[in-house]
């Protein structure tokens, strides 16, 4: 979330709570809050949690913390992830010449894709055609690729490479 997003999420609050809002609260609020945390699931979570019944009479109501709000949409992207089984038969016939790694990296998008909120076409869509160019581009970067220099290890007093030495010589007569 934006600083912006989360100083509107906290000025609603404050409607309903009467928490004075500093700079200082929402820094730390900013900083509490997980990266997965839209404004929108925020929002969900706050009303969500202000209207459980468990509070209604209760005049020692608890103020909403950002572990509250974090827990709150964690449980909201959980609830709209795609299953392994949905997604699963949303790709059949759609992955025919990925290969084992890039095909297991779409999924895991369309997993992340779905949990955000978007339907489970368009993320199987999106996710497909992202590890086609993934893996068209891969080769390419490949072949621009600089071989890796090998390194040497040399014992002291003027030896050669270790690797060449016996383990008597290696070890210093020790074995």
């Amino acid at each position: 979330m934006t600083p912006e997003d989360v100083g509107t999420l906290l000025m609603r609050i404050a409607a309903i709570d009467n928490r004075t809002i500093t700079p200082e609260t929402a820094a730390a609020w900013e900083l509490m809050l997980k990266p997965y945390v839209t404004l929108t699931d925020a929002t969900q979570a706050y009303i969500d949690f202000y209207a459980d019944p468990r509070w209604a009479d209760n005049p020692r109501r608890p103020w909403i913390m950002p572990a509250d709000i974090n827990r709150r949409v964690s449980q909201m992207r959980d609830r709209r992830r795609a299953s392994d089984v949905d997604i699963e038969q949303a790709m059949v016939g759609r992955t025919g010449e990925l290969g084992t790694l890039a095909e297991h990296q779409a999924r895991q998008q369309v997993k992340l894709l779905t949990a955000d909120g978007m339907s489970l076409e368009q993320a199987v869509s999106q996710a497909v055609e992202a590890a086609r160019r993934k893996q068209l581009e891969a080769p390419q970067q490949d072949q621009h690729a600089k071989p890796r220099k090998k390194h040497y290890h040399f014992a002291g007093r003027g030896q050669t490479r270790i690797g060449a030495m016996g383990l008597k010589d290696t070890l210093g007569g020790a074995a």
